[in-house]
């Protein structure tokens, strides 16, 4: 999900390998493959981030905006 939102800038939260999520969870693969598909995912995100447009930190005052926004709208009587 990390390369994705430096690469694309988006966020898919159904995931398009769920599959090969699933087998990983019931445990079909070795440990060593599974570290060495991580180190490899681990790289491609350094490589994203490096050349992304990205902030180095969040807009923390935006957030704080936002989550007060969601929060008046949420408990706001109907």
């Amino acid at each position: 999900m990390a390369a994705e939102v430096l690469e694309h800038g988006t966020l898919q939260v159904r995931r398009p390998n769920r599959e090969h999520l699933m087998a990983i969870r019931r445990g079909e693969f070795e440990y060593e493959t599974l570290m060495a598909q991580a180190e490899d995912k681990l790289l491609e995100i350094d490589r994203l981030f490096a050349k992304s447009s990205l902030p180095e930190l969040p807009d923390k005052s935006k957030i704080e905006r936002l989550l007060i926004s969601v929060r008046v709208d949420w408990y706001r009587p109907v």
